[in-house]
């Protein structure tokens, strides 16, 4: 992580949780973090956090209000912290939409929508947008997609069915991704983070 000292980190999904504390942990590491999230009340208030102990948070925090599941705003984004913050070296896609608790039969249309375009198609535009500056680099880039164990499971009453099967398609995404970052030969590394480990690719 100190070759990425004072480098750009995006991090999806920044509002709480999970992404909240990666934001945390890249900030005390002296990384800028552009934080996406649709709720740019708790960025702001972390962001004050982050600003009112600079000795613990070396770094910065940008929150920028963003709702992955919609194109436009992540372009806008991404457009956003190129021309006004730097070249993002990391992305971490990590917002994520869990479902309610129904049959798989029983859950409608909006709700598949929302799982998948938030969980697979917001993870893909996000790195569409991130090599944009990775591939003008002179360090390795990273990207980093937040995966759950139950993409290796199979959920069969629960809404979870819809959940691990947008986030196996996720870990589909991700080598595929990566074999083609392979044979393009760009300096770019591809990681898939399940329960706190990498996931072999």
């Amino acid at each position: 992580m100190e070759r990425f000292f004072g480098r750009v980190a995006v991090v999806t999904g920044s509002s709480s949780g999970i992404g909240k504390e990666i934001v945390k942990e890249m900030v005390k590491r002296g990384l800028t973090v552009a934080g996406l999230a649709r709720n740019l009340s708790n960025q702001q208030k972390l962001a004050t956090e982050i600003l009112t102990d600079p000795k613990t948070f070396p770094g910065k925090f940008h929150p920028i209000k963003c709702d992955v599941m919609q194109e436009q705003d992540i372009k806008d984004a991404f457009e956003s912290i190129r021309t006004n913050i730097g070249e993002i070296a990391i992305l971490v896609n990590n917002a994520g939409v869990l479902g309610p608790y129904k049959e798989l039969t029983e859950l409608d249309n909006n709700t598949f929508q929302e799982i998948f375009d938030t969980n697979v198609k917001g993870s893909w535009l996000c790195v569409k947008e991130a090599l944009q500056s990775m591939n003008h680099l002179p360090i390795v880039g990273h990207i980093i997609n937040i995966n759950s164990i139950a993409s290796l499971h199979d959920y069969q009453a629960e809404s979870f069915s819809l959940y691990a099967a947008s986030k196996d398609a996720l870990r589909t995404i991700s080598r595929s991704l990566r074999r083609q970052i392979l044979q393009n030969k760009q300096n770019i590394k591809v990681t898939v983070k399940k329960n706190g480990f990498n996931e072999p690719m």
